[in-house]
C-alpha cells in the first residue's frame, strides 16, 4: 500500500490558468497483486466560496453599521444625560425661585393678587386679604372683580386697558 494525498479542500489549476477551489474526496482501492488505485471525487466549491465571500462582506458591513449606530446612540444617550442634568438644574432653580416668591408673596405687607381676564381671583396674599377686610382667601376668591372690588372712579375696565397698553399698572 502506497501513500496518497488525503482528502480535503484544494485548489486545482483550471485549463485557463485560474485556480478552482474543490472539495476532494480520495479513496484507495487495493486489489491483491495489483497496484493500488486512487479514486478522486472533486466538487467545485467556486459558487460556495463566492457566496461565503458575499456573506462575509455583508456581515462586515452589518457589523460596521452596528458599530456606527452604537456610536451614534452613545452620543445621543450622552446628550440626553446632559439635557436631563440641565433640566434637573433648571427645575431646582425654579423650585428655589418659587420658594423665594412664595416667601415674599406671603410675608410682604403690600397687597398682591392675580386674576383671570374675566375677574376671577386666582391668588392673593394675606396682606391683600387683610387690606380688603375678608376673613380668608377663600372668601375673597368668591368675589368677581368685574362686578365688585373696584371704586367707581377707577373701574376695572380702566385697569385692564392700562395693563393691555403698558403691560403693567403702577400707582
Amino acid at each position: 500500500s502506497g501513500e496518497f494525498m488525503p482528502g480535503g479542500e484544494y485548489m486545482l489549476l483550471h485549463k485557463n490558468g485560474n485556480l478552482v477551489p474543490v472539495q476532494s474526496i480520495h479513496t484507495a482501492v487495493t486489489i491483491p497483486g495489483k497496484n493500488p488505485l486512487l479514486f478522486c471525487i472533486d466538487v467545485d466549491l467556486s459558487e460556495r466560496k463566492r457566496v461565503e465571500m458575499q456573506l462575509q462582506k455583508a456581515r462586515d458591513q452589518l457589523e460596521q453599521r452596528v458599530r456606527e449606530r452604537t456610536s451614534a446612540l452613545a452620543k445621543v444617550n450622552e446628550e440626553l444625560r446632559k439635557e436631563i442634568k440641565q433640566r434637573e438644574q433648571v427645575e431646582k432653580a425654579l423650585r428655589n425661585a418659587e420658594q423665594r416668591f412664595r416667601t415674599i408673596f406671603e410675608n410682604t405687607l403690600i397687597g398682591m393678587y392675580r386674576t383671570t381676564p374675566d375677574g376671577r381671583v386666582l391668588m392673593a396674599n394675606p396682606a391683600l386679604v387683610k387690606i380688603m377686610r375678608y376673613s380668608s382667601f377663600q372668601e375673597l376668591q368668591k368675589v368677581n372683580l368685574e362686578k365688585q372690588g373696584f371704586h367707581p372712579k377707577y373701574p376695572r375696565s380702566l385697569f385692564k386697558k392700562r395693563v393691555e397698553k403698558k403691560g403693567k399698572v403702577i400707582g
